[in-house]
């Protein structure tokens, strides 16, 4: 987090500006909030299983840079959320809240410093994804499209591989802002999905793997006309 100077004597507020990551601290442990991992099934949250709930939304009242975060504390989860124990993950080093802003209506988080899930593009063991599936991001997250045909599969991850490069490129955003489209690649035998977002500026699809890759227009079958 950014922090200032605080105000002596109260442990809450001061004059930080504080820019908190998305976290929520169980039973002494503190786990941050994964952008680029969705549940393949909402099933194997274990509902019976609550390892927590929050307790104080720090984001919206602390703004001393000294305050020490408890259990129960968390940034932007709302007072009460549970905290749940998901399938195959009985050390609770990956657990999920509800969230109906999420995929599949859970947000999940990572223990922190656990090498729990840790994943990006370049990382995907390519022939273990079983099924793609392509969701809006405006809220809605609509199902446009979903195909698990190994033909299909390889086409689009091909695609995406063959971007090219652009550190430099800008969105062409001066008629309008970008479509965004968040893309789930399902692996076999797995409970979380990876996620990536892919972008259409209304003349390039693009994503950003860690730099900014242009991908060929060719993209664009897999996405339904006029999404």
């Amino acid at each position: 987090m950014l922090t200032a100077c605080s105000t002596i004597g109260n442990p809450i507020k001061g004059n930080a500006i504080l820019d908190w990551v998305d976290f929520v601290k169980i039973n002494h442990k503190t786990y941050n909030g994964l952008y680029d991992a969705v549940l393949t099934d909402p099933g194997a949250v274990l509902r019976d299983r609550v390892i927590g709930k929050v307790a104080f939304k720090v984001g919206d009242v602390v703004t001393n840079s000294d305050y020490r975060t408890k259990d129960g504390d968390a940034a932007f989860l709302a007072i009460g959320t549970e905290l749940f124990e998901i399938q195959g993950y009985q050390d609770q080093s990956l657990i999920a809240a509800k969230d109906e802003q999420a995929i599949h209506g859970y947000r999940l988080y990572q223990v922190e410093g656990s090498g729990a899930r840790s994943m990006k593009f370049k990382d995907l063991i390519m022939e273990r994804v079983e099924r793609i599936e392509i969701y809006t991001d405006n809220g809605s997250n609509r199902l446009l499209n979903q195909f698990q045909d190994g033909t299909d599969i390889q086409k689009f991850i091909d695609l995406l591989k063959a971007g090219s490069k652009t550190s430099t490129y800008e969105p062409k955003t001066t008629q309008s802002d970008p479509t965004y489209y968040q893309v789930v690649f399902n692996i076999e035998n797995q409970v979380v999905a990876y996620k990536l977002w892919l972008a259409y500026d209304g003349k390039h699809y693009y994503f950003s793997p860690w730099d900014t890759h242009a991908v060929s227009a060719e993209i664009g079958q897999f996405i339904p006309k006029g999404e």
